[in-house]
C-alpha cells in the first residue's frame, strides 16, 4: 500500500504555546525531518496504532537463543519475556488513564 500524499492526508489546525514551535524546528532539525514528520513522528509515539509486535519479539528470541541455549529454553524464554511485555505494557497504560484521570479530576472548592 503506498503512503498518503498530502492530498490524501487529514489537515488539522494547531495553536502552539510561544516557544513550541522553535523547540519542535530544533528537534525535526537534528533528526533530519520537517516539523510535519517530527510531530507525527512524537504523535506515533505516543499513540501508537497497536501495541508493539510481540510475535516478532518471540521470533527474534527464537532465532538468537538456541546459538547460546536449548532451543526448548529458548521456546520457554520467549514466551515468558512476551507475557511479562504484555502485563508491562498493560500496567503502563493503566497507570497512564489514571493520572489523566487524576489531573482531569474537578477538585472541589475550598469554603
Amino acid at each position: 500500500m503506498a503512503a498518503p500524499t498530502a492530498r490524501d492526508s487529514e489537515k488539522f489546525v494547531l495553536r502552539l504555546p510561544d516557544g513550541m514551535r522553535d523547540r519542535i524546528k530544533a528537534v525535526a532539525d537534528r533528526n533530519n525531518r520537517s516539523m510535519n514528520a517530527e510531530i507525527v513522528a512524537g504523535l506515533e509515539y505516543l499513540y501508537p496504532a497497536s501495541g508493539p509486535d510481540l510475535t516478532a519479539f518471540a521470533a527474534f528470541i527464537r532465532s538468537v537463543a538456541p546459538h547460546l541455549i536449548t532451543p526448548a529454553y529458548a521456546d520457554h524464554l520467549a514466551f515468558t519475556l512476551s507475557e511479562r511485555a504484555t502485563e508491562i505494557i498493560a500496567e503502563e497504560y493503566k497507570a497512564d488513564k489514571r493520572m489523566k484521570v487524576e489531573e482531569n479530576e474537578i477538585k472541589p472548592a475550598k469554603s
